[in-house]
């Protein structure tokens, strides 16, 4: 193999570029971004970042130095528009074609449009990239009023930004309660309360139905009537993984790029990871697409193995975290079918558990200030040992125990 084509200057397509020399490659490696920007990480963008407690240099994962020296040729400003796998060959928006003997594809997600009246107005802001978040940054350091549209994470640790920032922040979500499609009905009612108490107006099982503004937002009308004045708008209610560009290539889609636990999409030499990869995760036996940080990073480094002839079988126990004023939010395993959650703590408190339990399997665990918990959690939930709902309950009752049990 003497070339090897990575797609999407990602967080996956940047760990995978650093695990193919860490692995020994020593052919030619190409990274094609559509951002003017080498990878970089994308948590900050909404916290420490957006609060300005960080550079955006602390946000590269290399510096250009890195690549020069491992001889990785970066593309960055161009994007892909044809994938044609029989001739193994990638075309740029640019014309420029460029040939491959594999090919990664990270191109990540892309923000879901609200379709209402007035979207064209000025001053409504979708965040994904560092570009994104440094115009929201600067409208957010002469506003005082925003509107966030979503009741998902961008939305909270937006919110929780805004609130230490000194903004006045509304929240108009279609869900009953913030973060209830990760976490529950109890827990993400437990959230909102914590947004709420820190001043966050939310309004909730609503949508919006337009905006309003002399070509700049001023206004966001809702689904009960409300006019709600703003400065700005931040629009948080999903992504959709960007692979439409691969229609015509062959490639199986659905959801994302199909691939299996080997990161290997349905067309030779063609392989995906990240936000863009719907993949067969073996420990609920269905497809996936998880759209978390440390999924992305983990599974660009298992397709990088894999593409070298040296992959195993990708089924992680899956964690991702949020951060949201004094709470350190973390999370273990996937939770998609359970039957109770058991709390540990008070959950009304700024540390505390809550574990979701199928049978007598714990299947995730949620993680409130409380790491240690979580680290015993994941080797539970990797080793399938069996729990009691009474013990996990039990604050004096050491977790660590379980670990000895088969």
């Amino acid at each position: 193999m003497k070339r090897i084509l990575i797609v999407g200057a990602s967080l996956a397509g940047g760990r995978a570029v650093e695990a193919l020399r860490q692995e020994g490659f020593d052919g030619e490696i190409i990274l094609v971004g559509e951002e003017a920007y080498r990878p970089y990480e994308r948590p900050p963008l909404s916290k420490a970042f957006m609060r300005s407690e960080v550079s955006e240099d602390s946000l590269y994962l290399q510096s250009d130095q890195f690549y020069d020296d491992n001889e990785v040729k970066l593309i960055l400003g161009k994007r892909a528009v044809e994938l044609h796998p029989r001739e193994r060959m990638l075309v740029l928006n640019d014309g420029n074609r460029i040939t491959y003997d594999s090919v990664l594809l990270c191109t990540g997600a892309t923000p879901k449009k609200l379709e209402v009246p007035g979207n064209d107005l000025e001053g409504i802001f979708y965040l994904r990239s560092l570009d994104d978040a440094g115009c929201i940054r600067s409208e957010a350091g002469k506003a005082q009023r925003v509107v966030l549209v979503g009741s998902g994470f961008i939305v909270c640790e937006l919110a929780a930004s805004f609130i230490q920032m000194g903004l006045e922040v509304i929240i108009v979500g279609l869900q009953s309660a913030l973060m209830k499609k990760a976490f529950g009905q109890d827990i993400g009612a437990t959230f909102t309360e914590v947004h709420r108490s820190h001043g966050v107006q939310i309004h909730l099982e609503e949508h919006v139905t337009g905006f309003r503004g002399a070509g700049k937002v001023e206004q966001v009308i809702t689904s009960s009537g409300k006019k709600l004045d703003c400065d700005f708008v931040v629009v948080g209610i999903g992504v959709t993984p960007a692979c439409s560009w691969l229609a015509s290539s062959g490639v199986k889609m659905s959801d994302g790029v199909l691939i299996d636990d080997y990161c290997r999409a349905s067309v030779p030499g063609v392989f995906a990871a990240g936000d863009v990869a719907r993949w067969f995760y073996p420990r609920v036996e269905k497809f996936v697409r998880v759209e978390h940080y440390d999924n992305a990073q983990n599974q660009g480094v298992a397709a990088a193995r894999s593409i070298l002839g040296k992959g195993e079988s990708y089924s992680p126990v899956l964690f991702f975290w949020s951060d949201q004023y004094d709470l350190h939010i973390q999370y273990v395993g996937y939770a998609e079918d359970y039957q109770q959650i058991v709390l540990r703590g008070d959950k009304t408190s700024t540390s505390w558990c809550a574990f979701y339990i199928s049978g007598d399997r714990l299947v995730a665990t949620l993680a409130v200030n409380r790491p240690r918990e979580l680290s015993v959690s994941r080797r539970i939930i990797s080793r399938g040992i069996p729990v009691d709902p009474k013990q996990l309950a039990d604050e004096q009752f050491e977790l660590r125990s379980l670990l000895g049990s088969k």
